[in-house]
């Protein structure tokens, strides 16, 4: 990019000015309140290492450096030495950390795109909200729970049958409970309308996170963890697509946080985004 779409950002580090992408200005606007942070320097690494120690393999390196899928599951597990989601997810973890600490927080695992790695502890188990914010529940849920509960009770001699069995019942159960949960919450600011699908999906996630922030107390919880999600960034020369995810991250992030202020509880929540792009800078 040349100068003229960088938006410049100063800083008392040995460099003292920085550029931001021009699609950014909101989150400048952010980060010259005071209410935003970069972190340089951050990326899949095992232990220091050199040039050549990284060339002669005299050192351990991350596992698929050049793949997109396992730097993926690096960035959601930050144990880039071991393959796939076996060490859990960094929230997942912490979440663990924070229920089984000396002062036992009520904690909640979300996840607004699917199953995901990140959100998922050892002994927080995450829960799946649907990205548009629609809690789906079990249809004619009284009368249909007690079939499951006779189904779900067979021993069937297999240990993957069996943990089906025991986390279905739970799983219809916890999305009944939420339903009732998030039936009543309001939005306290207002957002944005759109008819793009990809900017819908990212500001629908963020609503719902909203509305799961709002219903903390109703929840019983003192601790939650949430996963969202923009794809798309593979663009390698396109230029303009990278222009309109920008574009969409900037709006969602202003919509968010005019509501985590509106709820008065903006000082109460850390967003943090990372990304396996950029590994090799």
């Amino acid at each position: 990019l040349g100068n003229t779409k960088l938006l410049e950002i100063s800083s008392s580090q040995a460099c003292s000015s920085f550029g931001l992408h021009y699609k950014l200005p909101k989150l400048r606007q952010l980060y010259q309140a005071g209410e935003a942070a970069f972190v340089s320097n951050i990326g899949a690494l095992v232990q220091p290492l050199t040039k050549y120690e990284y060339k002669s393999g005299t050192k351990s390196t991350c596992v698929g450096l050049f793949s997109h899928s396992d730097q993926t599951a690096a960035a959601q597990t930050l144990k880039c030495q071991v393959a796939g989601a076996s060490p859990k997810g960094v929230g997942g973890r912490m979440a663990d950390v924070l229920a089984a600490g000396s002062q036992k927080f009520s904690t909640s695992s979300f996840s607004l795109k699917g199953k995901k790695t990140w959100s998922e502890g050892f002994s927080v188990i995450q829960q799946s909200v649907d990205g548009s914010g629609d809690i789906r529940t079990l249809e004619n849920y009284d009368a249909r729970r007690p079939l499951i509960a006779n189904i779900t009770k067979e021993e069937l001699g297999n240990i993957y049958s069996e943990e089906y069995s025991k986390n279905l019942g739970k799983m219809v159960d916890s999305a009944e409970i939420l339903a009732g949960q998030l039936g009543n919450v309001t939005l306290s600011s207002t957002w944005p309308e759109t008819e793009d699908w990809t900017f819908l999906g990212l500001l629908r996630q963020f609503q719902a996170v909203s509305k799961l922030i709002a219903s903390s107390q109703t929840r019983q919880v003192e601790r939650d963890f949430f996963y969202v999600e923009l794809g798309g960034f593979d663009t390698h020369n396109e230029f303009e697509k990278l222009d309109e995810l920008f574009a969409f991250i900037d709006d969602s992030l202003d919509a968010f946080v005019k509501e985590l202020k509106a709820q008065g509880v903006f000082d109460s929540v850390v967003l943090v985004t990372t990304s396996d792009f950029g590994r090799t800078l």
